[in-house]
């Protein structure tokens, strides 16, 4: 069985073709030798319709055909003609009568342009005339086919539009058809192959124009984080619509999603107080696109959240006047910013300076040094580039009046004069009334210097004078504010004295 379904409505027609308007009677019949007739197709296609069972209109040759051990639409339902091979026919009885359903349309859609049927037979000077049927009587054509001695396959033109209803021709209409013909003379006509075709435009409407931007066309102060959102779909009903998305900071912005089924596109986290344009293209499941405006919107500032309040300042609780020490702020902003600090040394209208900008996470220092003994209430606040923090709590810094640690040269106890090449012997130590010596530092004079106590032995390369200097630090941070020095005079070897 070669059609698609077995069942059919009852109402149907038989077309032979023909055009609206035109008179049946004028149309002119053809004849064509050549069984795969087809049409020109208009933007969809050509549907080839073939017999699928019996219709409601079969009087004489139910199973009449040959070689007769199958139904009669099963006579005339090749795709290709087989010819003598099957056949229906009414013997030589005049005015012999059959009708078939045929397959219904699967997935086609759109309007139809024209209905054409195609009778092949052959039977010497015997007639066949078209008929088609409604289910309760049948309508016939003025009008036969002359068969010949040959095969032969006939059609005439087209109709567009159902000659039952004069309208315009509709899916059901295709779907209810049933065809078929009477036998005009006693002559025996045999029957091979019936089918119809149907010619159609494409149905298949493009997908909506996408519309209702959200944010809105032109809108400013889009929060830097928003999605975008759009309405899409298609007209026809069944159809799948996938969307391009295109986004960026030009007017001709790049492709950023392909092929996405969501209305809805998250762009990430846009700059603020910036431009964006976007558009969207739709495309259906038949590859049909449609390409959508372009879009703009503007952000707006985004808000800021200002660094985390620092704890306490760090660094030393203890010190003596006029000497400097270090402390450090530390804390992290919420957005990521980079940190600046400030530290408050204790009194007012004494702060340091904006240091940083710092990474957030990472410490920010700055260095005092307190003339006057007291507690000094050390505080530090830091800020992003739009906000800034309240100061930190306390930390509490006690300063005094130190003794400064006396530095003593032992070792050479006075100025030297040496010959170039000669060395040196240095030896120090240091004295602190209230506390210990932790540091030493020696500079001697041509850029080099020594953190130990005891160096030795200095050799000098150079002829020059060289002021060498010895300091220490006490465990209060104090230098000797008056280190030791010694002279070294580097000359001439002088020659050996005369015998």
């Amino acid at each position: 069985m070669k059609g698609r379904k077995m069942n059919k409505k009852i109402i149907g027609i038989f077309i032979i073709g023909l055009f609206i308007g035109v008179n049946v009677q004028s149309i002119a019949i053809e004849s064509k030798s050549n069984d795969n007739i087809r049409v020109g197709i208009n933007n969809g296609g050509v549907l080839t319709l073939r017999p699928n069972n019996h219709a409601s209109y079969n009087q004489h040759l139910h199973k009449n055909g040959y070689p007769g051990d199958i139904y009669n639409f099963q006579e005339v339902d090749d795709t290709d003609a087989d010819d003598d091979a099957t056949y229906v026919y009414p013997h030589q009885e005049d005015n012999a009568d059959d009708s078939y359903n045929f397959q219904d349309h699967t997935t086609e859609t759109g309007n139809i342009n024209w209905v054409r049927v195609y009778i092949r037979g052959k039977g010497d000077g015997c007639a066949v005339i078209p008929r088609f049927y409604d289910g309760t009587t049948y309508y016939e054509f003025g009008y036969t086919f002359s068969l010949k001695s040959w095969w032969e396959t006939f059609y005439a033109t087209a109709y567009i539009t159902n000659p039952v209803t004069g309208l315009a021709w509709t899916w059901d209409d295709i779907d209810n058809l049933q065809v078929g013909f009477r036998s005009h003379g006693a002559c025996g006509p045999k029957i091979t192959q019936i089918y119809v075709e149907v010619d159609y435009e494409s149905g298949n409407n493009p997908p909506n124009v996408p519309s209702n931007p959200n944010p809105s066309n032109h809108n400013t102060g889009i929060d830097i984080n928003a999605d975008l959102s759009w309405t899409g779909g298609d007209p026809d009903s069944g159809d799948t619509v996938t969307y391009d998305v295109y986004f960026g900071s030009s007017n001709d912005p790049p492709i950023v999603s392909v092929g996405q089924s969501d209305t809805i596109y998250d762009p990430g986290t846009m700059n603020g107080n910036s431009m964006y344009y976007w558009k969207i293209v739709s495309k259906d499941n038949h590859d049909v696109t449609t390409w959508g405006p372009v879009w703009d919107f503007v952000t707006g500032i985004p808000p800021n959240n200002p660094p985390n309040l620092p704890d306490a300042p760090t660094g030393p609780t203890n010190g003596c006047t006029g000497v400097e020490y270090t402390y450090e702020g530390w804390t992290i902003d919420p957005d990521g910013d980079q940190i600046y600090y400030q530290f408050d040394w204790g009194y007012a209208q004494d702060a340091s300076d904006w240091v940083g900008p710092y990474p957030s996470g990472n410490t920010g220092s700055a260095s005092k040094t307190w003339n006057s003994p007291s507690i000094y209430e050390v505080r530090v606040r830091a800020k992003d580039a739009r906000d800034v923090t309240e100061w930190s709590p306390i930390l509490y810094v006690t300063i005094e009046e130190c003794s400064s640690p006396n530095a003593i040269i032992d070792s050479p106890s006075s100025d030297q004069t040496i010959s170039v090449e000669g060395s040196v012997n240095f030896k120090g130590h240091g004295e602190d009334s209230d506390g210990s010596i932790v540091e030493y530092s020696w500079y001697f004079g041509d850029g080099r210097t020594s953190s130990q106590q005891n160096p030795g032995n200095i050799k000098f390369d150079t002829l020059g004078t060289y002021t060498v200097e010895f300091n220490v630090k006490d465990d209060d941070g104090t230098w000797d504010p008056t280190p030791d020095t010694v002279t070294i005079n580097v000359k001439e070897n002088s020659p050996p004295n005369k015998p």
